[in-house]
């Protein structure tokens, strides 16, 4: 069967529309907190912050070990000369009896020799031009050097008799020399500048004679 035709357009429609209000519906509880989610990627670093006060200091740490030895030192200036010490006392005994002689008139002969420190003697020692020769003569076992400079400032002697005497008219002295001798020679020369006289003792007093 053939289609029919088409009909008129039809009228537009007026629609109405109503709003009925909405009443607002009670809120329900709070649900319980969900897990944590991952950790987010770390964030860029930020800048940095102003330094903070300086804290109080720490204990004192164990005292570390002991260095190397340093370099020595330049020698110091020399310090004042300190006080004059009280020196020292030359002690020398004949060790034995030990003679001596002179001549008429009261002139000296022939002498004894001492060293300067200890004990020891030659008798008999003839002084020839005021000087005393060592050369081949047991003198020579007495002589003693003496290092450095000294200053002596006295000389004491003492000697004790051994044997009697009977002097009539006439008085015996005895007197100590000091003889210093100059190397390389084997002399020594009287030192008037050097001499003692003899102070004599009793014989309980004194072993040693001259």
């Amino acid at each position: 069967m053939p289609p029919g035709q088409p009909g008129q357009p039809g009228q537009p429609a007026l629609l109405e529309t109503s709003v009925l209000p909405v009443r607002p519906r009670p809120v329900g509880a709070t649900g319980a907190a969900g897990e944590n989610g991952a950790a987010g990627a770390t964030g860029a670093a930020g800048a940095t912050g102003a330094a903070g006060d300086i804290g109080p200091a720490g204990p004192t740490g164990a005292t570390g070990p002991a260095g190397a030895t340093g370099p020595t030192g330049a020698t110091g200036a020399t310090g004042p000369a300190g006080p004059a010490g009280s020196g020292a006392m030359l002690s020398s005994s004949s060790g034995q009896v030990a003679t001596t002689t002179t001549l008429l008139g009261g002139f000296a002969n022939t002498v004894a020799v001492l060293p300067i420190n200890g004990s020891g003697s030659v008798s008999n020692v003839s002084i020839v031009n005021n000087t005393i020769d060592a050369t081949n003569s047991a003198i020579a076992g007495l002589a003693q050097p003496i290092s450095d400079n000294h200053t002596l400032t006295s000389i004491n002697g003492y000697f004790t008799n051994t044997s009697a005497m009977s002097l009539v008219g006439s008085t015996l002295g005895l007197r100590v020399e000091l003889g210093p001798r100059q190397p390389p020679t084997t002399s020594s020369r009287r030192s008037p500048e050097h001499r003692a006289r003899w102070r004599r003792h009793s014989p309980a007093s004194s072993p040693s004679a001259l």
